[in-house]
């Protein structure tokens, strides 16, 4: 898909301009579209995120505990001794990006964005939910969802070029799938027809 290589050089050719115009703490990933990794600086800011919505994610621990995950490059790459590479310092982070919309206060006062989202004014958003939906085998479905706001679950894809396509049979083994007060109807690719 060439919309996510180009969306990765728009976001690595912004995001450099940025960090030198702030004088951020940030280091460049390899590759031949350099991802800008962002840190937190001396005086409490980070690049990667608005203030205001670094702020809150500071005073929340489970919003913080976010903040560690470290980053898949840090070990590849030569980072500066005094820093590690976290996954949410990374300027392509679609949860960084959630965490600066959502953690930003006045995003969940918003009467219209609210409506248009089918939630609940002023909800606190739980980021990596780990719902656990129980499959047809028994088993227990551990991924990790990237938002819940009240019922509603948020998936965000940035730059990621391989989430659009799948097997219907990765749904349709969830046990919960189907049921419900509503059913929404699944285009399907050709030749993925359900089992008679």
């Amino acid at each position: 898909m060439r919309w996510s290589g180009a969306l990765r050089q728009e976001i690595s050719a912004r995001n450099q301009k940025i960090a030198a115009l702030n004088q951020s703490v940030h280091e460049l990933g390899g590759g031949e579209t350099p991802s800008v990794i962002f840190g937190p600086d001396p005086k409490g800011r980070h690049g990667n995120f608005h203030p205001v919505s670094y702020r809150n994610i500071c005073v929340n621990p489970r919003w913080m505990k976010r903040l560690a995950k470290a980053h898949p490059g840090s070990r590849r790459a030569f980072p500066r001794s005094d820093w590690r590479w976290r996954e949410l310092d990374c300027a392509n982070s679609s949860d960084a990006l959630l965490m600066n919309v959502f953690c930003y206060q006045r995003t969940l006062r918003n009467i219209s964005l609210c409506s248009m989202l089918g939630v609940a004014l002023g909800l606190e958003p739980e980021f990596g939910y780990k719902p656990g939906v129980p499959l047809h085998s028994g088993k227990v479905d551990r991924t990790e969802i990237d938002l819940k706001l009240g019922d509603l679950l948020v998936e965000a894809k940035l730059t990621e070029n391989d989430f659009q396509i799948a097997p219907l049979r990765l749904i349709e083994r969830h046990s919960t799938a189907g049921r419900g007060n509503q059913q929404t109807p699944v285009s399907r690719p050709p030749g993925d027809h359900p089992p008679d």
